[in-house]
């Protein structure tokens, strides 16, 4: 939007994107990103409580949006979104090296139809999710997630994810797989949560949802997990092998 503050530093390769007003959003589309670090700022207004321009005429719902972009060593910190999504990536695919994403009103980090590793992810309070992904094929190194609202992690619509090391502490679920979509998870911590793992159907058009841990500590080894009869958590897995949902569940 035309009051967003934007400066390109070429010699730093450093973006910074400010808010001017809380309804302030941006899109990057159809472009190659390689070791560019960016940096947005939201306005943080405490006379408004509720949530600022949900969806742009766009379509997109992040503060800071990206469309079919080809993410290259690309790190992201972001602060005060007021926004449905503080960080919106869809259709894209590449690498990025780290996400920080501080005091998102609602959901911090949202990632659909895309293909992307990404090497650290830190959020540290959202007002909704930490983190969702849908549509796509996800990898993610390390992940430290704070202060969720509700969900830490959010896997639905066909996708694959693979999680190698988490820390979750106080969300209302720590992770959740539903919708014919199947993550894996190396190590997870969780903490101070009141579901730990979470498989179900959400939507008809699917199946539901498959998690696999190899090893999980949750809330000091009290195991509290919800699945329904479409869906089903693995605990201590040591295979690899991808399984067929309408064969399977």
């Amino acid at each position: 939007t035309e009051s967003l503050s934007l400066k390109i530093l070429e010699e730093e390769k450093i973006i910074e994107i400010e808010q001017e007003q809380s309804q302030d959003w941006i899109l990057f589309s159809n472009l190659i990103l390689k070791d560019w670090k960016i940096l947005f700022s939201g306005k943080s207004a405490s006379t408004e409580n509720k949530l600022i321009s949900p969806m742009n005429y766009f379509g997109m719902t992040g503060c800071i949006n990206f469309y079919n972009v080809d993410f290259n060593n690309i790190k992201f910190d972001i602060k005060n979104g007021k926004c449905e999504d503080s960080l919106n990536i869809v259709k894209s695919y590449g690498q990025i090296d780290k996400i920080n994403i501080t005091s998102a009103f609602s959901d911090a980090l949202d990632i659909d139809f895309s293909n992307i590793k990404i090497k650290d992810v830190m959020v540290n309070s959202a007002g909704n999710d930490c983190a969702d992904f849908s549509g796509g094929q996800y990898e993610i190194n390390n992940f430290v997630l704070t202060n969720c609202t509700d969900k830490a992690v959010s896997v639905g619509e066909k996708s694959h994810v693979t999680i190698h090391e988490i820390l979750i502490t106080n969300a209302d679920i720590g992770l959740a797989t539903k919708d014919s979509s199947i993550s894996y998870v190396n190590n997870a911590i969780i903490n101070e949560t009141n579901s730990c793992l979470s498989a179900y159907n959400k939507k008809q058009e699917f199946f539901g949802g498959l998690l696999f841990l190899k090893y999980s500590e949750c809330n000091g080894n009290l195991i509290d997990n919800y699945k329904d009869r479409m869906s089903d958590i693995i605990l201590n897995y040591k295979d690899n092998k991808v399984i067929n949902f309408k064969t399977n569940l």
